[in-house]
């Protein structure tokens, strides 16, 4: 990851909402509406990480995680057994409901 800084105007482009956040959530007096946590993400600029991250996916060397309970039937006991999955925060990677396994 490159973050290119070149003024203190960019830094604080990057950093003033993040901190404003910080501030107005130990300000708000109901915090039942602002979250108490922030996530910053974000991606380098340009494209040559998004083509190389392509090539990879061309090159089959990138794969998807997907649980080893699933893919759950597209049925209401697989997607409440999915869902109940998704609740326990406990799946090792995706949870996939098969659309094709569905009994009428």
């Amino acid at each position: 990851w490159h973050i290119q800084m070149v003024s203190v105007i960019d830094l604080l482009k990057w950093m003033l909402p993040v901190l404003w956040r910080a501030f107005w959530t130990s300000l708000w007096p109901m915090r039942t509406f602002v979250p108490r946590w922030i996530m910053l993400m974000g991606a380098p600029r340009g494209t040559d990480s998004l083509a190389r991250l392509l090539k990879k996916v061309e090159a089959k060397q990138v794969a998807p995680v997907i649980d080893p309970r699933g893919p759950f039937p597209f049925t209401s006991k697989g997607v409440r057994a999915a869902f109940d999955l998704l609740e326990t925060r406990h799946a090792h990677g995706k949870i996939v409901i098969d659309l094709t396994k569905r009994s009428d």
